[in-house]
């Protein structure tokens, strides 16, 4: 099968796992504002994560009916225009952009965002998409002061423990099947800043595949996403001016040299 066929499997695979307004609506409505029900499940399923979590939602605000949302969804992409749409009818109050992604990086809740892996596919959360995918363990990106503490400890252990044993950023499970190249997971000290030796606060854990696919590429930050692209390396600065050039063509980069401006 070729490539163009996999793409549109892939499209038609994103499609299916993406609820529509009206289902959304529908299963909101159902509840008639009252969450207390599914916010009970929610907290009995996360169990001993719950502990962990960052300042879980109070009752009747809009990051409440957010994880309502996401978990009556959980395992399917909700559009957080759709969401805030919804929202703005449930709470009579007009919805701006909703931070979805903050339930994640600033509560712990396991929830995909853009650019994420979907597990077990070869699928990317979409813009604008966000997916709970589970409430047995933690998100990777969940910003905790606890874990950027231990950054300066000297004992990986120690930071392994902090993000459950998984790589910090594609989280694969230390010793299980590596979902990213069918290899067995093995966490290795990766990088945040891989212009700086890897010395105590510039540690995270990274499976092989990550810290072999990234090398220097990104600067990551200290729950693992990337932060931006590492142009202090030659080697990434050479690929994207010869990007540049292949794209624009060698004249735009004479435009923008200092010594061609008059």
């Amino acid at each position: 099968m070729n490539k163009i066929d996999m793409n549109k499997i892939d499209i038609k695979k994103l499609e299916l796992l993406k609820v529509s307004e009206n289902e959304l609506l529908s299963l909101t409505s159902k509840l008639n504002g009252n969450y207390s029900k599914i916010i009970t499940k929610i907290k009995k399923q996360l169990g001993v994560n719950l502990v962990k979590i960052n300042d879980f939602p109070n009752s009747g605000t809009q990051a409440e009916l957010q994880l309502v949302m996401l978990y009556l969804c959980k395992g399917r992409l909700l559009n957080k225009d759709v969401m805030s749409k919804i929202g703005s009818v449930i709470l009579n109050k007009q919805q701006s952009d909703w931070q979805i992604r903050h339930l994640a990086a600033q509560c712990g809740f396991y929830i995909l965002g853009k650019g994420d892996l979907i597990p077990n596919t070869n699928l990317k959360c979409p813009l604008g998409f966000h997916m709970l995918l589970t409430l047995d363990g933690l998100s990777p990106k969940y910003i905790a002061l606890k874990r950027i503490d231990l950054l300066n400890s000297d004992d990986f252990n120690d930071i392994k423990e902090q993000f459950c044993n998984r790589c910090a950023h594609c989280n694969s499970l230390e010793g299980t099947k590596n979902y990213r190249d069918g290899s067995k997971t093995k966490l290795q000290k990766g990088h945040i800043d891989p212009n700086k030796s890897l010395e105590i606060g510039n540690i995270i854990p990274m499976c092989e595949y990550c810290n072999r696919t990234y090398k220097d590429t990104f600067k990551f930050l200290p729950n693992g996403s990337v932060n931006k692209m590492n142009f202090e390396s030659i080697r990434v600065a050479r690929l994207a001016i010869e990007k540049i050039i292949e794209i624009h063509g060698r004249d735009i980069i004479n435009k923008w040299l200092p010594y061609n401006k008059k």
